[in-house]
């Protein structure tokens, strides 16, 4: 595996190291949107936005027992954890990487559906202002990551471990061919 060079981008208002990814539900068949995620090496969680989860039809938590909490600079936020494939989508070579991981998906800390979905959009925006974070969990995959930044400009290095990788699918065109 060689190393990729990634500018910094911007997203939602915030300049910083942005990767391209999109996460998968192999039970469910389901694909989430591509989106930009931070890198964050300040966070020890893969943090995906509740909405996104919904998308790729997590099931949601049975018991209390099931919840936890991540406390930031931001405040705290409830999750469950979650299994799923999370695809690193590298354009300029036409790849994507799958790799199996355990997500801290955010989810309002109740249990009836019925009553999450009442709330409206509104009061489950507070549940999606993180956008994707990848923390230390996602960081674990590479064999480096190096940031480099000189005023307004930056970009960041990044070689994946091999060993890591669950799945390589040709991007975009594998997109639907995406199997469990």
């Amino acid at each position: 595996m060689t190393a990729h060079k990634v500018d910094y981008a911007y997203f939602n208002r915030e300049y910083g190291p942005y990767l391209r990814v999109f996460f998968y539900s192999p039970s469910e068949g389901k694909k989430s949107p591509e989106t930009l995620a931070i890198l964050d090496s300040g966070s020890n969680k893969i943090i995906m936005p509740f909405s996104m989860g919904r998308t790729i039809n997590l099931k949601h938590p049975e018991s209390l027992e099931e919840f936890d909490y991540i406390h930031g600079v931001g405040g705290a936020i409830s999750f469950v954890e979650k299994p799923c494939i999370i695809y690193l989508v590298d354009k300029e070579c036409g790849e994507m990487y799958g790799f199996w991981i355990n997500v801290a998906w955010e989810h309002p800390y109740e249990l009836d559906i019925e009553k999450i979905e009442k709330k409206g959009i509104e009061e489950l925006g507070r549940f999606e202002k993180s956008g994707v974070i990848l923390g230390r969990d996602f960081l674990n995959n590479f064999r480096y990551v190096k940031f480099y930044q000189r005023g307004s400009n930056g970009h960041f290095l990044y070689k994946i471990k091999d060993s890591k990788i669950d799945r390589t699918n040709k991007y975009p065109d594998d997109i639907s061919k995406l199997t469990p």
